[in-house]
């Protein structure tokens, strides 16, 4: 049956591979057909997903890891921007506090009230002095707020320029990945095994004899997706390529976030306790 021809090579591929039927029941193909069907045979027969070319789902790998280490570096910009915004507010509410407690510092009743015991030029001058002093210690309580913005704009521009270096080294691989692997290729497994012979039509010959006529199945994929190979996940009889196929191993390490979510709950708990916190930090949001 041909819906259970077709179950057998989806089987074969695995989900989210093209599963590619060869040939139905009574009529099968021989090995060569099947050949230049999935892998080509020279220039004027590129075969149904191109000429094959064992370097690319190495090249495609390559380019899928760079991505994704292209996207973790973009995700910590825009982390590391979060976490200064949230310092611009926290700085910013710090500002307004101290406004505030200057200026019921410069009417208290009390302070105003010790004047009196002076002469008017020493009342300037003991005015003078504690305003000194008063925007002295308003300015070492907002020292530490200064200083976390200044932290958080550094790292942005660290953060930035990992991804511009990045970006820069990984320009080449990212350009051949964008060009070559949006398109359909054959994807074979581990063990580089590219067709299941499914079954044998018109003769008893194995597959690769001169006359034998077999039903088979080979297997594409779209690199772009991130799936390059397949599981071959079946007990009929597979063909391997004859050539060595290159590997690439992959470790991507991505940048852990929970510095920055533990950072940015922290500072937005800070916001949300004073009024002008909260303010802020709903006009943010």
């Amino acid at each position: 049956q041909v819906s259970e021809i077709f179950d057998t090579c989806e089987q074969f591929c695995g989900e989210g591979r093209i599963p590619v039927p060869l040939a139905v029941p009574t009529s099968g193909m021989s090995l060569e057909d099947m050949d230049k069907i999935c892998l080509g045979d020279g220039p004027d027969n590129a075969g149904l997903f191109g000429q094959y070319d064992p370097e690319l789902m190495r090249d495609c790998k390559l380019g899928h890891v760079s991505l994704l280490l292209v996207k973790s570096r973009a995700a910590s910009v825009v982390k590391e921007i979060d976490i200064m915004h949230l310092e611009q507010l926290a700085f910013r509410v710090r500002m307004i506090q101290s406004v505030r407690d200057i200026s019921a510092a410069v009417s208290d009743p009390e302070f105003l009230s010790s004047l009196s015991d002076y002469d008017v030029n020493e009342k300037i001058n003991r005015y003078q002095m504690w305003l000194v002093a008063l925007l002295e210690d308003r300015l070492y309580t907002t020292r530490g707020a200064t200083m976390h913005l200044k932290r958080a704009m550094e790292n942005v521009k660290v953060a930035v320029e990992a991804l511009s270096s990045l970006l820069e080294a990984k320009a080449e691989i990212l350009s051949k990945y964008v060009e070559n692997c949006g398109r359909p290729a054959l994807a074979i497994s581990a063990d580089r095994e590219y067709l299941l012979d499914i079954c044998n039509q018109q003769t008893s010959a194995c597959l690769g004899d001169g006359d034998a006529y077999h039903v088979g199945c080979c297997c594409g994929s779209l690199p772009a997706s991130g799936i390059f190979d397949i599981e071959a996940n079946t007990e009929l009889n597979r063909r391997r390529l004859d050539i060595d196929v290159a590997q690439i191993g992959i470790d991507v390490c991505f940048e852990a976030s929970e510095r920055g979510e533990s950072e940015k709950a922290s500072l937005e708990e800070e916001l949300s306790s004073t009024t002008e916190g909260v303010a802020l930090l709903s006009a943010y949001r």
